[in-house]
């Protein structure tokens, strides 16, 4: 009878170290299991809408937190950007959207963002305040009394206005006078028709404007 004692007493115990092996086991294969998507990191892409002039080149035009993930590029006007999955460069002055898909092997990511392209180059503004009118066919500011007001906005041809412009000019003295305070000109004692060059060198732009004088006293 003690031997039947001992022997239900080692068969309980390896019954229970059998169970608590299992129990490691399941233990130990399940967390494994969840190792990948505790620390997986939902898959992102950062892009941004793009302005650029012809021939400049944009690298590293999007950002990918997986560096495994297959990207493949659409654009909707092929002529207006040349694109890879390193770099795009402006070709012809225009507007194209472009579409990623990113690919894993959980899951899939769409993007879009919008690439503008333009001309080099600017265009001026002149805004008549008091005795002027301005005419962009002539290029020409016809003045109205003894003296006149007028400002200057430059901008790039995608119409972006340029800021701090540091405006130079240059006229014949003989002709009138040119006074600029408080972000306007004055053109006064005006004695004959010549023209003005504005010269603004941060852009590497200059221009010139007629002004003709035609008095309307009573």
């Amino acid at each position: 009878m003690y031997m039947n004692k001992r022997i239900i007493t080692i068969v309980v115990s390896l019954l229970v170290l059998a169970m608590s092996v299992t129990l490691l086991l399941v233990f130990m294969l399940g967390k494994n299991k969840n190792d990948d998507s505790e620390y997986y990191k939902p898959l992102n892409c950062i892009v941004r809408d793009l302005k650029i002039s012809v021939g400049q080149r944009v690298d590293d035009f999007y950002q990918i937190n997986d560096k495994t993930a297959k990207v493949s590029i659409k654009v909707d006007n092929k002529d207006v950007i040349e694109i890879n999955e390193s770099y795009l460069e402006g070709k012809k002055s225009g507007r194209v959207n472009v579409t990623l898909e990113i690919e894993n092997t959980k899951e899939k990511l769409t993007k879009t963002f919008v690439v503008e392209v333009f001309e080099i180059g600017h265009k001026f503004k002149i805004n008549t305040i008091e005795f002027c009118d301005f005419d962009y066919n002539s290029s020409s500011l016809t003045i109205f009394d003894n003296s006149a007001l007028f400002e200057i906005e430059i901008f790039d041809l995608m119409n972006n206005k340029i800021e701090n412009l540091n405006l130079s000019y240059d006229y014949d003295k003989n002709s009138f006078n040119v006074l600029y305070e408080f972000g306007q000109f004055h053109v006064f004692d005006i004695k004959n028709a010549d023209n003005i060059t504005f010269n603004c060198p941060t852009i590497n732009y200059s221009f010139s404007i007629n002004i003709i004088f035609k008095p309307n006293f009573d």
